[in-house]
Formats: structure tokens, C-alpha cells, sequence
């Protein structure tokens, strides 16, 4: 705005009055999205904005203030997540990607061998074979995709050994599981 108004001659006339009318309705229009477009509770925190820029100002510090809180408790959520029986493996490790999504938008970034150890240090106990061999993997080919691809293979293998049942480390893995759940 400040731009806007250097256009004063010196007897105090505005020379660019149009162009300054056409920033204030952009404005007002601005604010008005901003305002129809956010949550009540939020609508309370830009109420009394003059401009759309203050309005805007007022959401990042918002956001940015939660965004720190956040991202420490979805580290957490990330490094506890555990393996849910009721899922596939291709679910598991979609849901962790997810949540090391989640994190990198949050500037907290982890790396894709720390997903990778994540995903395998969730897997129930039918999988320690597979750990194991994935340790002979080439580093350079321990990628997610190969991971992935991998333990699906994996899981499609161990329905078809045991007729689509659960090993049995699996069945007192998960009871154990529930058991702290109920406690």
C-alpha cells in the first residue's frame, strides 16, 4: 500500500486514486475468502484485520506455532506407530510413508532409511526371517519400493503357507498387544 500512495503530488492530490480503489476491493475480497473459508474458531482470531496481509500474518503464526507442537507429537506417533493386525502390510507401511509425509511438511523431515527400519522394527514376529534377509540387501538397492514390493511378496507367501492364518508368534504377538490395550 505503502507504493500505492507515493503517487501524491505536492499540492497533496492523489494522481493514482483507480489504482489504489482497485487494491482496496482485491483487498476486501481477500478478506472476505479468508474469512469465509476458515474454521469459526479461526474466524475469531483474523476478526479486526484491516487488511487481508494482516489476516494472512495472524494464520502463520498461528500455524506456525502449532506446526512446533505438532511435529513433536507426530514424531512420537511415527516411532510407536505399531503393526495392525487387520491390515496389510502394503497398508503398514502406507500409513507410516504417510505419517513421514506428514513430518517432512512440518520441516521435521526423516530420512528413508530411518522409514525403512521403522517399517521393519513394526512388523510382527512372522517377518524376522524376512528382516534378516533384507540385511543382505546391497545398501543401494534398500529402497522403500524394494521394501514394499518385498514384504508383499512376503505376506502373500505366509497366507498361502498357512491357508490365510496367522502364525502362531503372530496370534500371541497380537494377544499380548491387546492385553496392554485392556490394562
Amino acid at each position: 500500500m505503502a507504493i500505492l500512495l507515493e503517487h501524491v503530488l505536492a499540492n497533496e492530490v492523489v494522481t493514482n486514486q483507480a489504482l489504489i480503489d482497485s487494491w482496496d476491493t482485491k483487498d476486501i475480497e481477500a478478506r472476505t475468502i479468508f474469512y469465509s473459508n476458515v474454521e469459526p474458531d479461526l474466524q475469531v482470531l483474523i476478526e479486526g484485520c484491516l487488511t487481508s496481509a494482516a489476516m494472512w500474518d495472524r494464520l502463520l503464526l498461528q500455524f506456525a506455532q502449532a506446526a512446533a507442537a505438532n511435529a513433536n507429537l507426530l514424531l512420537a506417533k511415527f516411532f510407536d506407530y505399531k503393526y495392525d493386525k487387520d491390515h496389510s502390510v502394503l497398508s503398514h507401511v502406507t500409513r507410516l510413508s504417510s505419517l513421514a509425509e506428514e513430518l517432512r511438511n512440518l520441516n521435521s523431515p526423516v530420512t528413508g532409511q530411518q522409514l525403512i527400519m521403522r517399517t521393519l522394527h513394526s512388523l510382527p514376529p512372522s517377518y524376522r526371517p524376512f528382516q534378516s534377509s533384507w540385511l543382505s540387501v546391497p545398501a543401494a538397492d534398500q529402497t522403500l519400493v524394494n521394501l514394499t514390493t518385498r514384504l508383499v511378496a512376503e505376506e502373500s507367501m505366509n497366507k498361502a503357507i498357512n491357508n490365510g492364518e496367522m502364525y502362531p508368534t503372530d496370534v500371541a504377538f497380537f494377544a499380548g498387544k491387546s492385553k496392554q490395550r485392556s490394562a
